[in-house]
């Protein structure tokens, strides 16, 4: 949305890029020791950076399958 563009909303577009469940250490902060080896939240933070890249990517399909249907 072209509200979200103001300089007033720029903490909280910067803040979308920042993993609250890295942040907090959730879930080892709640059992610690148990997800040492699967489940850690740096590892769920990098399932999260490929999900992005990956719906990314999706979105820039779409957009070049409309460019070629409608032009420039």
């Amino acid at each position: 949305m072209p509200v979200f563009q103001k300089p007033e909303w720029r903490t909280i577009r910067a803040s979308l890029f920042f993993a609250l469940v890295y942040a907090t250490r959730v879930p080892e902060r709640w059992n610690p020791g148990k997800f040492d080896i699967a489940g850690h939240s740096h590892q769920l933070f990098h399932v999260l950076v490929v999900a992005g890249a990956y719906t990314h990517y999706r979105a820039g399909l779409v957009y070049l399958r409309w460019r070629d249907l409608k032009g420039c």
